[in-house]
């Protein structure tokens, strides 16, 4: 892995795997495994993640560019970008401005006072019923 430039963090990046416990014995086949990884690496296709910032070896452009060149592919546009959707430039939700009884109004001691009022509805009305009762016996 180290002997084809690359570090565990960045060989996954690329989609390569790292054993940490394995360990080529012979030179042989060290030698072997350096190969197959550079050459992978060089079939590699990078494209850079953000389209403003190319770097050299990224996306077609060779590692021994000059600079007239990187300028120049990062004024280009890429093809996607004339088939992506305009975006929406209307926001998503609209903004209101908070009045004072916004302000005065809390929520969970309203619900709690609601179902306090409830539960007391049904004993109040149950205490009636019973002097109700009571009155005409």
């Amino acid at each position: 892995m180290y002997g084809a430039g690359l570090t565990p963090r960045a060989a996954q990046t690329i989609g390569i795997c790292y054993d940490k416990r394995r360990k080529n014995r012979s030179e042989e086949s060290l030698t072997k495994n350096v190969e197959r990884l550079l050459k992978y690496k060089n079939s590699l296709v990078m494209i850079p993640l953000k389209k403003n910032k190319a770097k050299k070896g990224i996306g077609g452009i060779p590692a021994d560019a000059d600079k007239n060149t990187i300028k120049e592919f990062r004024n280009k546009k890429p093809l996607l970008s004339i088939f992506k959707k305009e975006k929406n430039t209307k926001p998503f939700y609209e903004t209101i401005e908070v009045s004072k009884i916004d302000k005065e109004f809390l929520a969970y001691k309203t619900l709690r006072r609601a179902k306090l009022a409830e539960r007391r509805k049904n004993r109040r009305q149950q205490k009636k019923d019973i002097k109700f009762k009571s009155k005409d016996n």
